[in-house]
């Protein structure tokens, strides 16, 4: 992410609905490209070569007289309001250029944010991106707004909440404070099991190893069993409770879980398919091919590792029943 305040090459092209790769390398001496680009406007830096593209001289060349070429743009556009809200929708980066008024408007800032774009809120004043209201709706409507919240809004419970409920990613923008509080990361947690992976790295380790925790996350979305402590991934109850949302989870459970035939007997009953996750010892084991096939024939045919069963009397007489 660039430095507040500062507009990047592909912004400022995508204001001007330029390809910057989509037409042949017709220029190619920087010279000739920088004596074009001052002539004709930041509209021929589209002719550049590939090399040229790359080079510094010309690209800050474009950036400049593209930054004039915007500036001119919108000097008699800035101030207002209906106008400018109409061309956010469409391209919220021109809010850089808008008035210190249009730049405090809620309603003018909150349409320069998309669910592609939330970079633009940067260009908002710091007294909206501080204001509570204003920032649950960002965040609302594109949780990657919160990285441009102020430092006390990073540290806002409900502000972060409703943010990492949409994604929980936008957790690493929190604050400090929360991303190392255990009751909050509990409460988090309900909004979206997968903030773990952006708690501090202290409660990080912490968190996965802690039964309660884990066992309210993967019940809520048992696919984290799978950054769950080595030690919770050989407990039972932790891994049937994840296998009942979504089976095959046993793919991250411990080796020893795996190689258990208690245990492994209930997995295929749950889901014969399950059978492939078994240990080797297992996936050899007559007995418990008999149980999967019970459940569903198919699995004889499916998992290749089974095929030496095939003419087996017991798995034979299962078969025809």
């Amino acid at each position: 992410m660039t430095p507040t305040g500062y507009i990047t090459l592909n912004d400022l092209a995508s204001l001007n609905n330029l390809s910057l790769n989509s037409q042949p390398a017709l220029i190619t001496d920087e010279k000739s490209m920088l004596a074009k680009i001052k002539k004709e406007g930041s509209k021929v830096f589209d002719l550049a070569s590939e090399d040229l593209k790359k080079n510094e001289t010309v690209v800050n060349a474009f950036r400049e007289k593209r930054f004039k070429e915007l500036t001119f743009f919108y000097k008699d556009k800035s101030k207002e309001k209906t106008l400018m809200i109409s061309i956010l929708e469409n391209n919220g980066v021109g809010l850089f250029f808008a008035s210190k008024k249009l730049k405090k408007d809620p309603e003018v800032v909150l349409s320069a944010i998309s669910q592609d774009d939330a970079f633009s809120l940067q260009f908002a004043s710091k007294k909206l991106r501080s204001d509570y209201d204003f920032m649950l709706k960002a965040v609302q409507k594109n949780p990657w707004t919160l990285e441009f919240a102020s430092a006390d809004l990073k540290n806002n419970k409900a502000i972060v909440l409703a943010a990492i409920q949409q994604d929980a990613r936008v957790l690493q923008f929190a604050s400090k404070k929360l991303r190392n509080s255990y009751d909050f990361m509990l409460k988090a947690v309900q909004k979206n099991p997968w903030v773990l992976e952006f708690a501090s790295d202290k409660l990080k380790i912490k968190l996965k190893s802690n039964y309660d925790f884990m066992l309210k996350s993967v019940h809520l979305e048992p696919w984290v069993l799978e950054l769950a402590s080595e030690d919770l991934k050989n407990n039972e109850v932790i891994v049937l409770t994840a296998m009942q949302r979504q089976p095959y989870v046993l793919q991250y459970a411990s080796e020893e879980l795996r190689s258990n035939y208690a245990f492994m007997l209930k997995a295929v009953q749950l889901d014969p398919w399950l059978l492939q996750y078994a240990s080797e010892e297992l996936k050899n084991n007559k007995d418990m091919a008999l149980a999967a096939l019970k459940k569903n024939s198919l699995v004889l045919q499916l998992l290749p590792f089974l095929k030496k069963f095939k003419k087996d009397p017991d798995i034979v007489r299962v078969i025809i029943r």
